[in-house]
């Protein structure tokens, strides 16, 4: 970050977060996707279990071979189990892109359920925000006790910066 930013002076690497979730500060916006998966302001239950997949890789509750995913590539850093919210997923878009590992356009799949012990039930909401642009969509969520699968939305990444949600 250029030291001329003086929310990057302010943070020293430290991520700025607002309402306990991280937010991007200048350059690094473009880089990296970030997708949430929203449910406390629908009136829905607690525990949403997520899994997201992107160039083969899969992570989120129970995904193995690891929940945390592939580095360098997706990364889920912790479910939450509250009625809270929300679970985020990071896509390192543009280092892969960068690295030959996509071209054209790639889909990313998204899946959800309600943890069943928790009894959770309801809608639920994917965020996604990449390269300056947010777009969101209700879902539906399966019920499990393993890793989520239902499917729940795909997000086509074009490589000019570009998505879409479906």
């Amino acid at each position: 970050m250029p030291s001329g930013n003086p929310a990057w002076s302010r943070l020293r690497g430290r991520p700025l977060m607002r309402r306990g979730v991280p937010v991007l500060v200048g350059k690094c916006a473009g880089r990296m996707m970030w997708i949430y998966y929203e449910w406390a302001d629908l009136g829905s239950s607690r525990d949403l279990d997520t899994k997201t997949t992107f160039l083969g890789y899969s992570c989120g509750w129970s995904v193995t071979p690891s929940s945390t995913g592939q580095a360098g590539v997706i990364r889920w850093p912790s479910g939450d189990n509250t009625q809270s919210g929300p679970e985020i997923v990071f896509i390192y878009a543009q280092r892969t892109l960068e690295q030959g590992m996509w071209s054209g356009q790639t889909n990313i799949e998204c899946y959800a359920g309600w943890y069943i012990p928790a009894q959770g039930s309801g809608p639920a909401r994917i965020r996604v925000v990449y390269n300056g642009n947010t777009q969101t969509k209700i879902i539906s969520p399966g019920s499990q006790s393993g890793a989520a699968n239902t499917h729940v939305a795909s997000i086509t990444l074009r490589e000019d910066g570009s998505f879409t949600l479906t």
